[in-house]
């Protein structure tokens, strides 16, 4: 009887230690390694195929590994299993909308970066690039089209009317672009927010 009721209490006290210990470990995140990475419902290739994450560097939470395969929660909140070798340590951000990054977890802290403003900027320069580089861009794509590639296909036959509207309307685009990023710009010279210092 007396061994009994030890047994259990050395249970109960083990069942315990280990609830605490992994109550306190902090979460840890990874990023999607590549493209085309498979998110599985089971730690298996057998498993069906939950979702086929496109998108290298998207950061997800650990949630458990078994036996080369690790179990994360996307930003979606969907939780999948994935291959440990399609992930990796690097730590990247998801922006879904407008957001400013702070020094300090306190409203009033300092500013660090406006992240919305960055992608936007980041997204025009790619595209910039990719305009301006075309040689880099035909032999990176891949079996991707873009439009650079569209409009070097339709210059093999000469200069079509259709090469001068497409070239008109990205010459518009980009000074309507460069007109709204003066507004956006001017539009919030005036104010400062909270927290920073002139």
């Amino acid at each position: 009887m007396r061994r009994g009721i030890l047994a259990a209490f050395v249970a109960a006290a083990a069942l315990f230690s280990l609830s605490s210990a992994t109550a306190d470990q902090p979460a840890r995140f990874m990023s999607v390694r590549g493209d085309d990475v498979e998110g599985r419902q089971g730690p298996s290739a057998d498993q069906r195929i939950a979702w086929l994450y496109q998108r290298a560097g998207l950061p997800v939470m650990v949630l458990a590994e078994r036996d080369g395969w690790t179990q994360v929660r996307d930003p979606d909140g969907d939780e999948v299993w994935m291959r440990s070798e399609d992930l990796e340590m690097r730590r990247t951000v998801y922006v879904r909308e407008q957001a400013t990054l702070r020094r300090s977890a306190r409203s009033g802290g300092q500013v660090v970066a406006y992240l919305m403003p960055g992608v936007i900027g980041a997204a025009l320069l790619v595209f910039t690039l990719s305009m301006d580089e075309f040689m880099i861009t035909y032999f990176v794509s891949g079996q991707k089209g873009t439009l650079t590639m569209y409009i070097w296909s339709l210059l093999k036959d000469g200069i079509a009317p259709r090469v001068n509207a497409l070239a008109t309307v990205l010459l518009a685009a980009s000074f309507a672009l460069l007109l709204l990023g003066a507004w956006v710009r001017d539009r919030g010279a005036g104010t400062k927010p909270a927290g920073e210092r002139s």
